[in-house]
């Protein structure tokens, strides 16, 4: 194994096993059982993250989208790698563009992890894409609704 990918692993292990988010992750999933009515993002998400720069790193990822005031979210995310879990929140500015809700933020993991990770991406009522973007890794999101089917009636963009 190259050391550069022994560092990655060795380095997404540890920042996984230190996470201790997992918690708040989970009670904002119990409290968005029900997704709000006329809001596109709010609400649970289910899908995927995959790695660009590490073709080996990927895995499930589960996000809950927070309203907090007009054009703003918090995001509480939740990703798996191998047997290891990580929570975190970003926050993120939301513009509506052509029918979509595109949004943008940034988390700062730590120097050790990484620094500062930039989301951008965007949503429709059913599907929601973005990558991600930092000193150490680049990927991408891709989530739908877990209680609906992609494609299938919902509301518009807020």
């Amino acid at each position: 194994m190259k050391s550069s990918s022994a560092r990655y692993l060795v380095v997404i292990a540890f920042a996984l096993a230190l996470s201790g988010c997992a918690g708040e992750f989970d009670r904002a999933w119990r409290a968005a059982e029900r997704r709000p009515a006329g809001d596109a993002l709010a609400g649970r998400w289910d899908g995927t993250w995959r790695s660009e720069k590490h073709k080996s790193a990927g895995g499930r990822l589960r996000g809950v989208m927070i309203p907090l005031g007009k054009n703003a979210y918090r995001a509480e995310f939740k990703a798996n790698w191998l047997v290891f879990t990580s929570a975190y929140s970003v926050d993120f500015r939301t513009e509506r563009r052509r029918g979509e809700l595109h949004f943008q933020g940034e988390h700062d993991l730590g120097r050790l992890y990484g620094g500062v990770y930039t989301f951008i991406g965007r949503a429709t009522p059913d599907r929601f894409l973005a990558s991600y973007d930092s000193s150490y890794d680049r990927g991408t999101f891709k989530m739908s609704r877990p209680d609906i089917k992609p494609g299938s009636a919902g509301t518009s963009p807020r």
